[in-house]
This record gives structure tokens, sequence and C-alpha cells, in this order.
């Protein structure tokens, strides 16, 4: 091989490389419209569940176990404690949901991934930066386990006696 040959081998592969990671960075950025374009189409379903779980709340009836937390990062709404029953997290205790859903991040688990149920937006959020693609696994987790959620809810209030 001669050194001309060398030299555009050198750059050719520099290019490949460049190429690869433009692909990389758009397979990301479409995956991450569509999952916030299918995460923001539960906002519907979501305003429903918002009035169920207030209603519980209204009526002293557990619902704790339907709210995130920064120690177990289940999906859940965002709440604020109306009665507490334990004096570490419970999901025994009584929380009146902020219109708030999402994945609750604290510790090791990075940012707080926050859907706003009635702007409908989508809102990533770890040290005061904004929607960044590290939110995709969390992104994953809420559409995998939205059907579940919502189904939860509702064997919950059929169970009520």
């Amino acid at each position: 091989m001669e050194l001309n040959e060398a030299l555009l081998k050198i750059k050719k592969h520099s290019i490949n490389k460049e190429i690869e990671k433009q692909t990389e960075e758009e397979k990301k950025n479409n995956e991450f419209i569509f999952l916030k374009n299918r995460i923001l189409s539960f906002c519907d379903k979501l305003i429903e569940l918002h009035e169920i779980v207030n209603a519980l709340a209204e009526n002293k009836i557990e619902n704790g176990k339907f709210f995130t937390e920064g120690i177990d990062h289940e999906v859940g709404f965002y709440g604020t404690m109306l009665v507490r029953k334990s004096f570490s997290w419970s999901k025994h205790n009584i929380l009146l949901s902020k219109g708030l859903f999402g994945i609750e991040g604290g510790g090791c688990d990075g940012g707080d991934l926050v859907v706003d149920i009635f702007n409908r937006t989508l809102k990533y959020s770890y040290v005061g930066k904004e929607l960044e693609f590290n939110c995709i696994t969390k992104m994953k987790k809420i559409v995998r386990e939205f059907d579940k959620f919502y189904k939860s809810i509702y064997d919950y209030v059929e169970s009520l006696k």
C-alpha cells in the first residue's frame, strides 16, 4: 500500500464513521419523537384516571400505589400527600394527583420524566437539564406499562366493596 492509498483509506474510514454517527443520531431522534407522540396520546386516558385517583383521595381511600416516587421509580402520577399512613414512603398513603404523570428519578435512577396531562407536554429534568435522549429508557417503560397501569386502576375500583 502506498502513502496516497493509506491516506485515502484513512479519510474514507473517517467519513464512514461520521455517517454512522449521523445515522445513529437520526435513529435516536426518530425513536424519541415516536415515543413522545405515543406517550402524549395517552393524555385523554390519563385525565380520566386523574379524576378516578382524586375521587379515591377525596373519599379517603388508599391510592398511593398509583403514584410514582424516587424509591421504586414506577410509572404513576405525581401527587401531594393528603393522609400519611406510614412514616416511610408507603403505597398505602392517600395522595392527590397534580395532573402530572411519569416516572420520578432520584438517586442512581437519573432524572424525572414528567407528562403534564392537561397541557400535553413532556419534560425530562435532571439537575436542571432539559429533555435529553437518556430519558428514552423511561419513555419505553411508560409505553410498555401504560395498559397495565390503566387496567390496574379500574381493577382496584372494581374490587372496592
